[in-house]
């Protein structure tokens, strides 16, 4: 059997990811999410969304490095997998992504 390897950067963002995973789903794929090795933590948010769009045909996820490879991440908080490789959401909240921009990319988007 076929499976999707949805990556967020690749298909060009969130919204073409989610679009392609509907499709796959309708298809009866199973579905791996990513995001790329290195990713921030705003593309790892993503990512999260990503999965659970993919619901139970999703099969892997990768992602959520953070500071496990950066030097410095793009957010306050680094998005990071813990315990049996699960994604440590627990402070991104129930609205928006939760991440605040440091103040550098603050700085550089104003």
């Amino acid at each position: 059997s076929y499976v999707l390897n949805a990556r967020i950067s690749k298909h060009g963002g969130l919204l073409r990811t989610l679009a392609i995973i509907g499709e796959a789903r309708r298809r009866g794929l199973n579905i791996i999410v990513g995001a790329q090795v290195g990713e921030t933590s705003i593309l790892a948010r993503a990512g999260v969304v990503a999965a659970k769009a993919a619901g139970t045909d999703l099969v892997g996820f990768e992602g959520a490095f953070g500071t496990r490879l950066l030097a410095r991440d793009a957010t306050t908080v680094s998005l990071n997998f813990g315990y049996r490789g699960r994604v440590v959401t627990a402070t991104l909240g129930p609205h928006g992504s939760g991440l605040i921009p440091t103040v550098e990319v603050a700085a550089a988007c104003i």
